[in-house]
């Protein structure tokens, strides 16, 4: 054999070698993560992280503390107004009610300074001032709305014509004293059950028999809180 086929040869070991070398390493690989360090670990170890990361935020916000949601509102962005009250029907005047004291009425002007009852039977405003039942709490929210006869019995509202716009009305019970001042004296019919509406505001609506003597039509005082409103409402 010749110098040129040896080294032929030994270039044909030493490739195959190679080749044999190769592939052991080629095989290693797999063989390698098959051991105590898979494969799949290091995308494990990617992942992980992302799945702590998922897990510390919460499903659902809390809801906001109240003292924080109250402290947001500003003159701008007032919080929304509660709901309006809902005036009881024209119930039955003759029917027979319990004579339950709700708060106080008193017309410096005139001179007016008497227990207010809950109920608008005649029962009821035969013995003094009377809350229409549904409308609004004394300094509440909405329109708070009082009958009385005028010429009979404790004739509370015997002077409510001489009523002038600035005129102090004040209205009291368990929860506070609430004073409101007379915007507007008027006369209509008394078919005008529009007088009891409730509307956004916190206002007054005083009626009474008109004229003296006749009940024809109805004397309506309305005013409107000016002091600190009912708590709550």
């Amino acid at each position: 054999m010749g110098l040129a086929d040896r080294i032929t040869r030994n270039w044909a070991r030493l490739a195959l070698g190679a080749a044999v070398v190769a592939s052991g390493v080629a095989l290693a690989v797999p063989l390698a993560g098959s051991g105590d360090a898979p494969v799949a670990a290091p995308m494990t170890r990617a992942v992980a992280p992302a799945r702590r990361a998922a897990a510390s935020v919460p499903a659902a916000l809390p809801t906001a503390d109240p003292a924080v949601a109250a402290a947001a509102w500003t003159a701008e962005h007032p919080p929304p107004p509660p709901p309006l009250p809902v005036p009881a029907a024209l119930p039955n005047p003759s029917a027979h009610r319990d004579l339950v004291e709700i708060g106080r009425i008193q017309i410096p002007r005139t001179g007016v300074d008497q227990p207010v009852r809950e109920g608008v039977e005649q029962m009821v405003i035969d013995a003094g001032p009377a809350h229409w039942p549904g409308t609004a709490s004394f300094g509440g929210w909405g329109n708070v709305v009082l009958a009385g006869h005028r010429t009979s019995h404790t004739e509370p509202f015997l002077r409510n014509a001489e009523l002038a716009p600035g005129d102090d009305v004040v209205l009291s019970d368990a929860t506070g004293t609430y004073h409101y001042a007379v915007t507007k004296v008027e006369v209509v019919p008394n078919t005008a059950m529009w007088i009891v509406d409730q509307h956004p505001g916190r206002t007054l609506t005083i009626f009474t028999c008109h004229p003296i003597g006749s009940s024809a039509e109805r004397l309506v005082v309305h005013a409107e809180l000016r002091t600190r409103p009912r708590p709550g409402a």
